[in-house]
């Protein structure tokens, strides 16, 4: 949506990624120490991996997969409470 000035032309509004400027540049270095972390783990794990396949044997499944499908579960429900509350229907 522009806006017209006295002088006859468009002036187009002011444009600006929403948030804060301080909280993007943390969330930037957040994705940058992870993307750092992912990459390091790459790099080992194809020089050693031997050692990688000793280290997941010794591993147990239950627990994690327990704590996993917790995770979605709750996220589910959160997904759900936000549409329902969308929808103004607190009851729900």
């Amino acid at each position: 949506m522009s806006v017209q000035s006295l002088a006859g032309t468009e002036v187009l509004p002011e444009r600006h990624v929403p948030g804060d400027l301080a909280m993007w540049c943390f969330i930037l270095a957040e994705l940058a120490v992870f993307g750092v972390f992912f990459l390091v783990y790459g790099v080992y794990r194809l020089r050693q991996p031997v050692l990688f396949a000793e280290g997941q044997s010794h591993l147990a499944l239950l627990l994690p997969t327990l704590n996993t499908l917790l995770l979605i579960a709750g996220s589910a429900c959160m997904v759900a409470a936000v549409k329902r509350l969308a929808e103004n229907r607190q009851r729900a």
